[in-house]
């Protein structure tokens, strides 16, 4: 973690390095265990509610691995002027969901931490995208469709994990067969066909949303294919690899509406699917795959770290 420089020793902080891993700890082992107010007891005001839907959203994903990681520190965690102390926290969600991510990846939140002194507790009053990664706001992967929807319709199947807003799980469920006989098709071909690549993923995760501004929303990405090209969060400089696919579709298009729908959902599936299958052959591979869009994730070095999230019962 980058602290502030010049900053004093732990000892005399109010906010320490201690508190720091504490508070992210925490919030990985409530996620993993499924204690919404364990996992919910730092945050407050509208933090606190908006953490609970994501809570309740990300409980519904087949993670293999989920946690908390610090990536930069603004502040250094003292109160030099008697007041209470506030620092501004770069926290990756590092995850891997189970049978699509090749390598854990991450998304970039931002969480405002803020501590009155050392007898209270320490609050997380803010949380929202980070505003850069890697010099690119695009490539904080926020809002992923956990931050966004309400609640959230999982469809967890043997190639693909498709989600959608609650209130959309009708059509998400009637697209979902035709987008899993897709993947399943581009793969078999994949395997038969196609050469013999590292990282090739056997799962993808797949969003629907009818919205357009909120499908522009996701990601950050727009309607753009986006990849970032950077360091392992290990500090080293490595050889990049792809993580991972996400594709989301605009529900709202032709495609999904038209009296030949089932035919056309089957045709884009199989077009995206294919876009996510040879990102890891491109030049520069380490990119969340979104089109369609689709967008591809470097991988995270967590092999240092404590035990992560399992997969959980949804």
């Amino acid at each position: 973690m980058n602290g502030a420089e010049g900053g004093v020793p732990d000892a005399d902080q109010v906010l320490s390095q201690e508190d720091i891993g504490t508070l992210l700890d925490g919030r990985t082992t409530a996620l993993k265990s499924g204690d919404e107010d364990e996992c919910l007891a730092p945050f407050a005001g509208k933090a606190k509610e908006t953490q609970r839907k994501l809570f309740r959203n990300l409980r519904k994903v087949p993670f293999a691995e989920a946690k908390y990681k610090v990536i930069l520190q603004t502040g250094d965690g003292t109160n030099e002027y008697g007041s209470d102390v506030k620092l501004a926290l770069d926290v990756a969600f590092v995850h891997q969901v189970e049978g699509v991510d090749v390598h854990p990846v991450s998304e970039w939140y931002r969480w405002t931490v803020e501590r009155q002194s050392e007898a209270a507790e320490p609050r997380i009053t803010e949380v929202g995208g980070s505003p850069s990664a890697c010099g690119s706001a695009s490539a904080v992967y926020y809002p992923a469709p956990w931050d966004i929807y309400d609640d959230m319709y999982v469809k967890r199947q043997p190639h693909t994990v498709t989600i959608a807003a609650k209130k959309n799980a009708a059509d998400a469920s009637r697209f979902a067969p035709i987008i899993e006989q897709g993947a399943k098709t581009d793969l078999e071909l994949w395997e038969s066909k196609g050469p013999s690549v590292a990282n090739t993923p056997k799962g993808f995760l797949v969003v629907l949303e009818p919205d357009r501004k909120t499908y522009a929303k996701l990601y950050n990405s727009a309607g753009e294919d986006i990849g970032w090209d950077a360091e392992r969060y290990g500090g080293e400089k490595d050889e990049l690899e792809f993580g991972g696919a996400r594709i989301k579709m605009d529900a709202s298009s032709g495609r999904f509406t038209s009296p030949s729908w089932q035919c056309d959902v089957a045709d884009i599936s199989r077009h995206e699917v294919a876009h996510a299958l040879v990102q890891p052959d491109r030049d520069v591979v380490c990119t969340l795959g979104v089109r369609g869009s689709r967008i591809s994730f470097r991988p995270v070095d967590v092999s240092n770290e404590p035990d992560a999230v399992a997969a959980n019962d949804w």
